[in-house]
């Protein structure tokens, strides 16, 4: 069974990189490019992996239980994520931006 990974991203260039690096190692990938996108997209699904990637000065929403583990990938400048209601214990940042082969490896 393939593994479906969500990645919320109002960006759309890096939506579609994460998508490219993803799709190729197997994943199933949906995108999103806002909160009310994500929550539909949840509503059916249930995902192994949320990636969210916040707009600067927009609070975070928690994707519930259905969104599977969680990483939050922020921009240097924006280290203040607002992840208040969020459970840590589901949760890893990351800041970017990332290349690819320091992303993956390892």
């Amino acid at each position: 069974m393939r593994h479906r990974i969500l990645v919320v991203a109002q960006d759309v260039t890096l939506r579609s990189t994460l998508a490219r690096w993803l799709m190729p190692a197997g994943y199933l990938v949906e995108l999103a490019e806002n909160d009310r996108r994500a929550r539909q997209l949840l509503a059916n699904q249930r995902m192994a992996l949320t990636i969210m990637v916040p707009s600067a000065g927009v609070s975070l929403f928690d994707p519930g239980e259905k969104s599977g583990k969680l990483i939050i990938a922020t921009e240097r400048s924006q280290d203040r994520v607002r992840t208040v209601g969020l459970r840590p214990r589901r949760m890893r940042i990351f800041h970017y931006p990332w290349t690819s082969r320091r992303c993956w490896a390892g």
